[in-house]
């Protein structure tokens, strides 16, 4: 399974470069299986293995430390790095990775968290000393509210985390056990969900997302220490529990529970939020309602720069926020409630750059849409159509059956693999509900989603990827 990618992965190296074009990719890493991958804004990092074992591999530019090494190749270049893992555990391996815009997550086989980067306005979680990082450095303390947490020295005392997303200035973690959310970093807009009377305020530590406000005050610097917090549920917002995944955008975070449902919070100018009846920020996470007949049962989540995805049980694929760049088929403009996105395909995936979106098909075919030139200021240039995406090497066509990708600013990586796996790894983390899901883990390995036989087709015009071995 190797790597794939097109586009400029750390961003046009001129003005006068030719357009963004994510349609075309190209192989790399021949030999690498990778198993995550994860794209920020001018970087992106894979987790997977070679014959000589588990690896990590960034790719783009290293500035800050945000590729978890001392980059001495200039603050202007890029490249590709293989990343030591000297600072993981013994036996512990990576599993997930998450970029923002000058930063990244890992997340472990043992369920910890190691952040490396730029740490600007707390993102790391480190406390508002830690300005950079090059060498990632283990998450250690959460707390409930804004504050000076107490000190944790051991791993055993932190929570377990399942998931982690990052925005642009921002870090979010999710619980195992409880499915909490965490949230550090900048607060502008409301975008941790922290708790009224701290909406907007910068936090250099993990604390939860959609307290009550009052409840809390007398216990206001308790932490999770591994334990189950006394009072917890009194103090949570009653509907922001049971979460296996988060979504972060520039300025608005998403997350989805283990029934299907998707919550938002943060800047609402452009209705990233879904929330059609308001443009004012939201700070506590409300759900968002999908038009009917759809029943709100979602299976993934993805947040743009300023626009949010969200992938039904049955395929069908939803945007809203801000479309002006095309990354919201069919319309253009601002969306300020979830659109039904026409794609050729039934979805299994999504995901979202900062002015594109693209999915995943159940036969394993890319789509991708949007512009990535509208980050620049420039005259955007939207593509209001959904576009295949093809592996080009030395001027053919290749047949290849994707099993996995994301998008950064201005690039996609994908790599191959069987589509049967990995929708199983999707409804892997999934607690049956007692109510009735419109679709089951069974349905979806049925002929639903099965793989259909590929079509190979052919283009007389070959595509030169920016170079980035």
């Amino acid at each position: 399974m190797p790597l794939y990618v097109g586009g400029y992965v750390a961003g046009p190296t001129t003005k006068s470069a030719p357009p963004c074009d994510l349609t075309h990719l190209e192989q790399t890493l021949t030999s690498f299986r990778p198993a995550s991958i994860r794209s920020g804004f001018k970087h992106f990092i894979v987790a997977g293995e070679t014959a000589n074992g588990k690896r990590l591999y960034g790719f783009g530019k290293g500035e800050n430390g945000r590729l978890g090494v001392d980059w001495h190749t200039g603050k202007d270049e890029a490249g590709t790095v293989e990343i030591p893992t000297s600072w993981l555990p013994d036996s512990v391996t990576v599993k997930a990775v998450a970029c923002g815009r000058e930063h990244s997550l890992f997340l472990t086989s043992s369920s910890l968290v190691f952040s490396c980067g730029w740490g600007e306005a707390g993102r790391l979680g480190h406390g508002p000393d830690v300005t950079e990082l090059h060498t990632p450095k283990q998450v250690l303390e959460f707390q409930l509210l804004p504050g000076k947490p107490g000190k944790v020295s051991t791993s055993s005392t932190c929570p377990s985390i399942r998931a982690v997303a990052a925005g642009r200035e921002h870090s979010v973690f999710v619980t195992e056990k409880e499915g909490y959310c965490y949230a550090c970093g900048a607060g502008f807009g409301g975008r941790l969900g922290i708790s009224e009377g701290h909406e907007e305020v910068d936090v250099s530590y993990p604390t939860l997302c959609g307290l009550s406000g009052t409840t809390f005050q007398r216990s206001r610097y308790l932490r999770l220490n591994g334990h189950e917090l006394p009072n917890v549920d009194d103090v949570i917002a009653p509907q922001l529990r049971g979460v296996v995944q988060a979504a972060a955008g520039d300025l608005h975070t998403l997350a989805l529970d283990r029934y299907g449902s998707v919550y938002s919070w943060g800047f609402n100018e452009t209705g990233a939020l879904g929330r059609p009846s308001s443009d004012r920020n939201h700070h506590i996470p409300e759900k968002v309602e999908f038009p009917p007949p759809l029943p709100n049962s979602m299976t993934n989540i993805a947040a743009g720069a300023y626009h949010s995805l969200a992938q039904s049980a049955s395929g069908e694929l939803y945007g809203w926020g801000d479309g002006e760049d095309g990354q919201l088929l069919p319309e253009r403009g601002k969306l300020t409630s979830p659109t039904r996105t026409p794609l050729p395909e039934k979805a299994i995936d999504v995901k979202a750059g900062f002015c594109t979106s693209g999915a995943l098909s159940t036969t394993g075919k890319l789509y991708v849409w949007g512009c990535p030139e509208g980050q620049d200021g420039k005259p955007p240039t939207p593509s209001h159509e959904v576009k295949e995406v093809k592996v080009v090497e030395d001027g053919f066509v290749e047949d290849v059956v994707f099993g996995g990708f994301d998008l950064g600013g201005y690039s996609l990586v994908a790599r191959s693999g069987k589509v049967e796996e990995e929708v199983d790894k999707k409804f892997k983390h999934r607690r049956r509900p007692k109510r009735n899901l419109s679709v089951s883990k069974k349905l979806m390995q049925s002929k639903l989603f099965t793989r259909a036989a590929s079509n190979p087709t052919s283009s007389p015009n070959h595509f030169k990827a920016t170079s980035i071995i």
